[in-house]
């Protein structure tokens, strides 16, 4: 019954520009209510079959009120399949996404930050402008994923891969993530896979930190060192 109240809905959102909003206001709350164990507590569990029915109704049901942003703060959203769908400017602040997929997804100015990740998967998404401040990705997987301008501050991106499949080593040849202009300040790139990725216009890092990555000879370094120490102060972040 849920699932089909949920289906009834995105075909209600598409047919009635007036009801749009009030509908992504709708399911947005069914997703968080079901992936809460308290307000400011994510589940740990997977995501069950109808909010995931309302997470890709969601994602594929396009948006007519400018400025709207989805509220995803403090959900579980465990396992779950978002690939392809429009998240961009939603806000994810403050959740659990342990074997999320993002691939493929629009993820432009997406809030991402003070989340906790493993095995996340940004793979071919479109994440311009995207905020992944203070947060947890170890173990994702960042490759032909636009990251132009993405904020990665505090971040701790430790066994992430980011860099480039090379066919010799037995896969089909992936490009490296793009990280034009990115801010990694206090990142953490602990045996984080770096390899054949451009990081001349990156920003915030420092010769320790790729110390500790996983670079190579087509790894093109950056052309200053350090920076981006500004404070982070997207109001949108703050935990109510």
């Amino acid at each position: 019954m849920r699932l089909g109240g949920v289906y009834a809905l995105e075909r209600l959102a598409r047919d009635s520009a007036t009801d749009s909003e009030t509908i992504f206001e709708v399911l947005t709350a069914f997703v968080r209510e079901h992936t809460r164990l308290s307000p400011r507590e994510p589940s740990k569990d997977a995501v069950s079959a109808d909010t995931q029915a309302a997470l890709k109704v969601v994602g594929r049901t396009p948006r007519r009120e400018e400025g709207f942003r989805l509220d995803f703060y403090n959900c579980g959203l465990n396992d779950a399949n978002l690939a392809g769908g429009d998240f961009s400017e939603a806000m994810f602040y403050y959740s659990r996404l342990f074997g999320t997929s993002f691939s493929g997804a629009n993820l432009n100015g997406t809030g991402l930050s003070f989340c906790r990740g493993r095995g996340v998967a940004f793979t071919f998404a479109s994440a311009r402008g995207a905020h992944f401040v203070n947060a947890e990705y170890k173990n994702g997987w960042f490759l032909a994923a636009d990251l132009t301008d993405a904020d990665f501050y505090g971040c701790d991106l430790s066994g992430s891969d980011f860099g480039r499949r090379y066919a010799e080593e037995g896969n089909p040849p992936i490009p490296p993530a793009v990280l034009r202009n990115a801010r990694f300040t206090k990142a953490i790139l602990k045996e984080t896979n770096l390899r054949g990725v451009d990081l001349t216009t990156a920003r915030g890092l420092t010769p320790e930190q790729l110390e500790e990555a996983i670079t190579d000879k087509n790894t093109l370094m950056p052309e200053r060192w350090g920076g981006g120490e500004d404070d982070f102060t997207n109001p949108a972040c703050q935990q109510a």
